[in-house]
């Protein structure tokens, strides 16, 4: 076990003892995510002397969000990797024992919170919670049999474990608790909820596109994503082949990062796009990049819910999406194009070519309507409050 803490954490340790629900955040590691983005909205909104949180990861290198995590207080514990259980059991009952008692322990890595909640419940964790945040990315049927076997385990293990199911969308709850998920108290859609206020800045649309090399002729097109399968980004590269045929000074901004990172380089190359696309990697500046774009594109192979297109909408821009991210995250209906996979790269082109513009609902129009839905920061913030057994503000 290995705990990194920052320049207020032994200040805010009293405060943690004394007043506060301790809470014990599961994660991977806290990278540049959806789930990683809303912990730490979550964790910036959170007045600590009520609600102290911790995190344990389970990659030892540094992460996007770290820095900031521990500038905040909250401590950041590597406990070993998944394919390490033996090791990684002994760690977390160490931390437990060490840095404990907590009152919630909440679990954010799918079918492994089985895992993690029952070795909570050993140390008489009272609140475990397991949080689905994503669809099953393959039905039982494509998977091996030790894969089966697992998830069969997995999923025995958080029913009998997890006091409360949480879930970013009605298709991520069935994804992690089946088709039967509303029969079960337990169970409930928490919306994860952002702190939109980036969004009201009045951005110079192009001095941004300068940074990228686009000019104010281009068409920008937005991506947000990690480059990982689910993410889609050779269809989302087969699009921009399509598009700029029809016109070549049309542009695609990537913001991320991941492990297929390269791969998609390479595909860049072999289709002639190097100049029309520009990886941006890891930005701390999302939501003036999106609102000096024209439109979002958005083609998952599958998703829990998508916080990039709540993102998107609340920068005004046309989004064009695949018709497997759930309808919950639809805010402004009129922005939002849902398009089927099947219907092949060349219809989305078409489809973005004909209805990027205008624009059919005014920014400021956008942001307001997106504060006034379930994903604004202080609603998710008091939901999960509800949850972890505190009066909501």
């Amino acid at each position: 076990m290995r705990i990194a803490t920052g320049k207020n954490s032994a200040r805010n340790l009293a405060t943690r003892k004394k007043h506060a629900r301790r809470v014990l955040h599961l994660i991977g590691s806290m990278g540049c995510g959806g789930i990683e983005t809303w912990l730490l909205h979550i964790l910036r909104a959170t007045d600590r002397s009520e609600l102290a949180m911790d995190f344990l990861v389970h990659t030892p290198d540094p992460a996007f969000y770290d820095e900031e995590i521990l500038d905040l207080g909250a401590r950041i514990i590597f406990a070993g990797h998944h394919n390490a259980p033996v090791q990684l059991a002994r760690r977390m009952s160490r931390a437990f024992e060490a840095l404990g008692p907590y009152d919630v322990v909440h679990s954010h890595v799918g079918l492994f919170s089985g895992f993690s909640l029952a070795l909570a419940r050993y140390h008489k964790v009272p609140t475990r919670i397991a949080h689905s945040h994503n669809m099953l990315a393959h039905p039982d049927h494509a998977e091996p049999v030790t894969r089966k076997l697992y998830n069969s385990l997995m999923t025995q293990q958080i029913h009998f474990h997890a006091t409360h199911g949480l879930a970013a969308s009605p298709e991520a709850a069935q994804g992690l608790f089946g088709n039967n998920w509303q029969q079960d108290p337990r169970i409930q859609v928490l919306f994860c909820g952002l702190d939109f206020s980036a969004f009201e800045a009045q951005v110079d649309n192009t001095a941004i596109r300068k940074q990228f090399g686009f000019s104010p002729d281009n068409l920008v097109l937005a991506h947000i994503g990690s480059f990982s399968t689910q993410k889609n980004h050779e269809f989302l590269l087969d699009i921009m082949y399509h598009l700029t045929q029809k016109n070549p000074k049309t542009r695609l901004l990537l913001i991320g990062d991941g492990p297929l990172a390269n791969s998609i380089r390479e595909k860049t190359a072999v289709l002639g796009l190097q100049e029309h696309i520009h990886f941006a990697g890891l930005r701390n500046d999302v939501a003036s990049i999106l609102k000096a774009a024209d439109a979002f594109v958005f083609p998952s192979l599958f998703e829990g819910l998508g916080l990039a297109l709540v993102e998107a909408q609340a920068a005004g821009l046309p989004c064009f999406v695949s018709d497997t991210v759930p309808a919950a995250a639809t805010i402004l209906p009129q922005t939002v194009h849902r398009l089927p996979l099947k219907a092949g790269a060349e219809l989305w082109a078409d489809t973005i070519s004909k209805r990027h513009t205008p624009k059919p609902v005014p920014q400021t129009d956008a942001l307001a309507a997106v504060r006034e839905s379930p994903f604004d920061i202080l609603r998710s913030l008091n939901h999960l409050k509800q949850v972890y057994g505190l009066r909501p503000s």
